[in-house]
């Protein structure tokens, strides 16, 4: 989920997605479920429905308002109202109460991959407040038949520096990943450091990590606090699970100096 909040004339952008990871409400809205992901084939329709719950004392007038979330260049040419229709533009959701939105789906002949929207819900936190909140949740509608599924992970880096807010050393393992696929991946991603002397080795794993879409890359950066590597000579190996049935694997070899500098080597 995403949320946009206009103060004014000012624009806050707020990564509501880590509130929809936790299944959190905003400004007393919620919504079930936090995503849809519809599979059809070119052609065929569908039709989903999302429960939208109102925590507050008041009622609330929400225009509902699709837009693109991510479009493949193969589907550059096709218009969002070609394929997604609104049940309704707006509802009102009672004080304390729900309100379902309904959106009808019809897959086009020539879409491959998937067509991926944000359902906006825009709605004013209260009835004489000067704020305006746009709240989203995806719709992700895959074409079946149609999927290709390719990762790589394209270079992987590893850092010591001191954290500029608390002063204590962190250890950073970033992986840069190109999904050159056309369907959308939520990954497990996760690191192991291994001391090649002792043989020794922990399995770091990152929470949450970001979907990458298609034709898109990211880099992912694993952190680890006050992270203590005594002087020698480590294996990190990156693991980027596309939850497909694929793992892609990247290796590279780093010194821990006796000033407790970190040397990165060539990649393995």
């Amino acid at each position: 989920m995403y949320c946009l909040k206009r103060i004014f004339k000012k624009t806050v952008f707020i990564p509501a997605v880590i509130l929809a990871l936790h299944g959190l409400s905003f400004a007393g809205v919620s919504v079930t479920p936090e995503r849809h992901i519809v599979e059809i084939a070119p052609g065929e329709t569908a039709y989903v429905e999302y429960e939208v719950y109102n925590s507050g004392s008041d009622a609330l007038d929400i225009v509902i308002e699709p837009q693109d979330l991510a479009k493949l260049k193969e589907n550059k040419d096709i218009d969002i109202k070609s394929w997604l229709r609104l049940k309704q533009e707006k509802v009102t959701v009672p004080a304390q109460g729900m309100e379902k939105i309904g959106v009808n789906i019809k897959a086009p002949k020539n879409a491959v991959g998937e067509l991926d929207s944000m359902i906006y819900l825009c709605y004013k936190e209260q009835k004489e407040s000067m704020l305006n909140i746009r709240y989203g949740t995806p719709l992700y509608v895959l074409i079946k038949g149609t999927e290709k599924i390719k990762t790589e992970i394209r270079s992987v880096k590893a850092a010591l520096q001191q954290n500029p807010i608390n002063g204590q050393r962190q250890f950073i393992i970033s992986a840069d990943v190109l999904n050159s696929g056309n369907r959308h991946i939520r990954p497990e991603v996760w690191a192991v450091v291994k001391n090649i002397k002792t043989k020794t080795e922990q399995k770091i794993t990152l929470n949450n990590p970001w979907p990458i879409f298609g034709g898109q890359n990211y880099v992912y950066r694993i952190i680890q606090e006050n992270y203590d590597l005594p002087k020698g000579r480590y294996l990190c190996t990156v693991f980027f699970d596309d939850k497909k049935g694929n793992i892609e694997t990247r290796a590279i070899s780093f010194d821990i100096d006796k000033d407790a500098g970190l040397k990165t080597n060539e990649r393995l």
